[in-house]
């Protein structure tokens, strides 16, 4: 898969809830996003909230199936499943670098 279709995929799979509160934490500064890898099949970095507090996350795709999947160690992505606010946070961070001339 695509390095924009993993961001795409990504945004697209998270709630309209969670796309704002990774774009007002990245807007204002309460989130941070460090950038470790990225490859055509995978994003991986480290996102702090402004209380110090780091989740390492990651966007990849598999050889075997079309879909995304997105790995955080915050609660919501743990314990429900979901597409979280750092990994939104991670791929509309990667997706600026990439828009960045």
């Amino acid at each position: 898969m695509l390095f924009l279709s993993l961001l795409r995929a990504t945004l697209h799979n998270a709630t309209e809830q969670t796309r704002t509160a990774a774009a007002h934490g990245l807007i204002n500064n309460n989130l941070t996003v460090t950038i470790t890898t990225v490859q055509h099949d995978c994003i991986r970095g480290t996102v702090q909230r402004c209380t110090g507090r780091k989740y390492r996350t990651s966007i990849h795709s598999s050889v075997d199936t079309p879909d995304i999947s997105v790995t955080c160690q915050c609660a919501e992505a743990v314990r429900h499943g979901k597409v979280c606010m750092h990994a939104v946070a991670l791929a509309l961070y990667a997706y600026a670098l990439t828009a960045t001339p």
